[in-house]
């Protein structure tokens, strides 16, 4: 895997001498790059082109987190994101709209994250709310699922392991 990475970052470096942008065909070695940085790059796409019409509530303490979330989602396509700073301010963004998705920490000032799930439990029993947590121990786990948590996402995570969590919610595609 580190050779394929080092052959990749040597033909990025021919690429760039040749040319400014490194998705223009070049002739030789660099040419492979281009090839694959554009299927790469595609594969990244959300499904069909632009913007998917998700509708997210992102609920963490952590400023950080929550832009590393956000960004992931743009990555994937989803673009109209609420955020919130702790549970209380979830909870009243959930209330005030609609949300297809609703990705929340588990550990918030205010209200915790399970304690979000089942007010939105009792809102909406169907809205997929997926955990987003450091820690998957077995009498958490066990309580969120007995609240009515979706799936769990475990920090650190990737955008393509967020994309196959909401594929696998049926969010995306």
């Amino acid at each position: 895997f580190q050779l394929a990475i080092m052959r990749v970052r040597k033909l990025e470096a021919y690429a760039t001498y040749f040319s400014n942008d490194p998705y223009v065909r070049v002739p030789g070695r660099a040419s492979m790059l281009s090839d694959f940085k554009l299927r790469f790059h595609r594969s990244l796409q959300p499904f069909g082109s632009g913007s998917v019409s998700v509708r997210v509530l992102v609920a963490d303490d952590s400023r950080t987190m929550r832009t590393i979330i956000v960004r992931s989602l743009a990555s994937l396509g989803v673009t109209e994101v609420v955020e919130a700073a702790d549970g209380c301010e979830a909870v009243a963004a959930f209330k005030a709209g609609t949300f297809d998705l609703v990705l929340t920490d588990w550990r918030m000032p205010n209200k915790s994250g399970l304690d979000l799930l089942r007010e939105i439990r009792q809102v909406d029993a169907r809205v997929p709310v997926v955990m987003v947590t450091t820690k998957g121990e077995r009498c958490r786990v066990m309580e969120a699922i007995e609240a009515g948590v979706s799936d769990y996402l475990l920090k650190p995570f990737t955008a393509d392991g967020l994309r196959e969590k909401l594929e696998s919610l049926a969010v995306l595609g």
